[in-house]
């Protein structure tokens, strides 16, 4: 059980131990989550959404990086000599690039949750990318996080993660969480981290700033059935992790025919109201 400052990215993930995003391929099913872990270099999508995220990351929690990990884009057709030449470039000085409005967008972002009357000093003095790393004592997993920002106080660390999105707003990003499991991420940064720090953690903090002007700033903790679930669902995965590992069996779907219900939310009124007149006669 150890925390490690300034673990690099890439070092982090080399290490062979269950991370919480690769449960979320795990609740798909084994073979998905087998596949991943077989395959670490294997080729993906990569969605503008995750990369201007990473983007805002760096503007907000290493800002002197910065420059060393993007280079600022050309104005050039995408087709053409020019942009060619630059993208070959950037793979020799193993930089990425990145277009000028992204880069001031970022940073206005990283303003913003800097400005949060609340948040904005705990982003002021801590730490970034924190990596750690633990064994659960319930199963025997190793397991691996990395938070995006710790600040301590005596015997107490106040963690938190920072999000980019469309609507930083309660509802939407109410969704988001029951969307993107982040729930379950809190639950493990949380105990993981208390686990490898032994230090006493505070609720999550998720901090979530706009992507477009004018860069709108919340912040959000999790209420105790988000964080109920959550410890069920994490513990029922470590747990099928554990058995797959111990049994070198890695399944994929369900092999039966399954009957697909319809959801509450398609049916239309006359539907529910037929659906609620049987389950009642029954």
């Amino acid at each position: 059980m150890t925390v490690i400052y300034g673990m690099s990215d890439t070092e982090y993930r080399k290490v062979d131990a269950l991370s919480q995003s690769m449960t979320k391929l795990l609740e798909r099913s084994p073979a998905h989550f087998k596949y991943a872990a077989d395959h670490p270099d294997r080729p993906s999508g990569f969605a503008k959404s995750l990369f201007f995220g990473q983007v805002v990351h760096c503007a907000t929690l290493e800002p002197w990086a910065f420059d060393a990990r993007y280079i600022i884009a050309p104005e050039a057709d995408k087709r053409s000599r020019e942009w060619r030449e630059f993208v070959e470039y950037c793979e020799q000085m193993q930089r990425l690039p990145c277009t000028k409005e992204d880069r001031a967008a970022a940073f206005a972002c990283a303003e913003s949750v800097k400005a949060h009357p609340e948040v904005g000093p705990l982003f002021a003095t801590g730490h970034s990318e924190v990596s750690f790393f633990w064994t659960d004592q319930r199963t025997g997993v190793e397991c691996k996080g990395r938070i995006d920002r710790v600040h301590q106080i005596v015997d107490r660390a106040f963690v938190l993660d920072l999000k980019s999105t469309d609507d930083a707003g309660r509802e939407a990003f109410r969704r988001s969480v029951v969307n993107y499991a982040y729930h379950r991420q809190a639950d493990w940064y949380e105990d993981g981290f208390a686990q490898a720090s032994g230090l006493q953690v505070s609720p999550m903090l998720f901090v979530v700033v706009e992507k477009t002007p004018p860069y709108a700033c919340a912040a959000y903790t999790l209420d105790r059935w988000f964080m109920a679930q959550a410890r069920k669902t994490n513990h029922e995965l470590r747990s099928k992790y554990a058995f797959c590992l111990r049994t070198d069996t890695w399944p994929g779907y369900d092999s039966s025919i399954t009957d697909l219900e319809a959801p509450r939310w398609a049916l239309d009124d006359e539907l529910r109201e037929l659906q609620r007149e049987e389950e009642y006669a029954s």
